[in-house]
């Protein structure tokens, strides 16, 4: 979630600006997925440790550009800022998903 008036349209246009994350949490884990993801090196934007429930009111009130937010939080922040949001869909979430989805495997392949 970022704001437009910010001069974020896309991704790439997130290179030089503060954004807001939980260390230590899910957000803190997408964010650096979503950088890894778009080819955003996290040395080229400014992460603000924010904790989750102070996200909402940091990006309205402008305190930061983008937060790393959890959906309910997400969902929030683009309920305030209206026109002014802007948010992406991440591709790391079908791989994530992939990754923590439990696979059938047959007794045979099992290593003991």
């Amino acid at each position: 979630m970022a704001r437009k008036d910010r001069n974020i349209q896309n991704p790439s246009d997130l290179k030089g600006k503060k954004i807001g994350f939980s260390a230590g949490t899910v957000s803190d884990y997408f964010l650096y997925a979503f950088l890894m993801t778009e080819n955003i090196p996290p040395k080229d934007v400014m992460l603000v440790d924010i904790p989750a429930d102070r996200q909402v009111e940091a990006i309205v009130k402008g305190d930061v550009d983008a937060v790393s937010a959890f959906e309910i939080f997400a969902f929030e922040a683009e309920k305030l800022l209206g026109e002014n949001a802007v948010s992406w869909t991440s591709r790391i979430t079908s791989l994530t998903i992939g990754f923590l989805q439990p696979q059938k495997v047959s007794p045979g392949h099992l290593n003991h």
